[in-house]
């Protein structure tokens, strides 16, 4: 079942043009801006969208701009598992064997120190329920923070119910380019 909706959601996803992304992106980085989970927090772990992902470098840069801490997870392949590193600026970051952007170096982020926490995802529904990669990084990450969890997707990309497991975090809030949803 969540194989199925994986597939089905990176085809809807990678449907979108280059030009579409990075308009929802704009927008959904108005949207994030907004909020005051990202107004008062000071240490926050975005990660890099590549892709067809919701687009976060200028979330990023912007963020930086603004004097915020900025982290990006960096993955450990063998243990599934990922900690959070701080960047100063995009130039920290290089693309892995599998395609991501992660830090090549950096001092790491307890994940109980970070304000908020930008989570990726093939799909989302409007119960905070998150659909990944398969691979478990984030949702261990995540059971580690005692902040705000916020899903970043395109609404295409929001689903009327998803499978979750005992193991899956749930997102406090989604960001579409329609909308803002509190779970």
């Amino acid at each position: 079942m969540k194989a199925l909706l994986r597939m089905q959601n990176l085809q809807k996803r990678n449907s979108l043009n280059a030009r579409e992304i990075e308009q929802k992106s704009r927008i959904i980085q108005s949207k994030l801006f907004s909020l005051e989970e990202f107004k008062k927090a000071e240490k926050i772990l975005f990660y890099a969208g590549v892709k067809s992902e919701v687009q976060t470098r200028q979330m990023i840069l912007d963020a930086l701009a603004l004097g915020k801490t900025i982290a990006v997870p960096k993955s450990d392949f063998e243990k599934k598992t990922m900690k959070a590193i701080r960047i100063n600026s995009l130039a920290d970051l290089e693309e892995t064997k599998f395609g991501l952007l992660e830090p090549k170096k950096g001092k790491e982020i307890p994940a109980n120190e970070l304000g908020l926490v930008i989570v990726p995802g093939v799909a989302f529904d409007l119960k905070g329920n998150r659909l990944g990669y398969g691979g478990g990084f984030f949702d261990k990450f995540l059971k580690k923070t005692k902040c705000p969890k916020i899903g970043l997707a395109f609404e295409c990309n929001i689903e009327e119910s998803l499978p979750s497991s005992p193991h899956d975090v749930k997102m406090d809030k989604i960001i579409t380019e329609e909308k803002i949803a509190g779970v």
